[in-house]
């Protein structure tokens, strides 16, 4: 397993991310966010669509970034 995303997996698991944040209600966002900052209700549906549609599994850390989220969940999918 390769341990770094390409960049053009960064954009699109990125992009990925933020649209499902824009889905579950989030302003705006971008991957330079921190999640603490966001609403954890919105963040809490995000993450659970996140997870359930693409079935993957990893623990939510609260200081990462928008950025850091979408890391999180490409490595999920590398380690299926």
């Amino acid at each position: 397993m390769n341990d770094e995303m390409s960049a053009a997996e960064r954009k699109q698991y990125e992009g990925y991310v933020v649209e499902l944040l824009e889905d579950a209600g989030v302003a705006e966002p971008t991957p330079g966010m921190h999640l603490r900052d966001l609403d954890k209700q919105k963040l809490d549906e995000a993450v659970s669509r996140l997870k359930s549609e693409n079935d993957v599994s990893f623990k939510l850390d609260m200081n990462l970034s928008v950025s850091g989220l979408a890391r999180e969940f490409w490595k999920a999918t590398q380690s299926r």
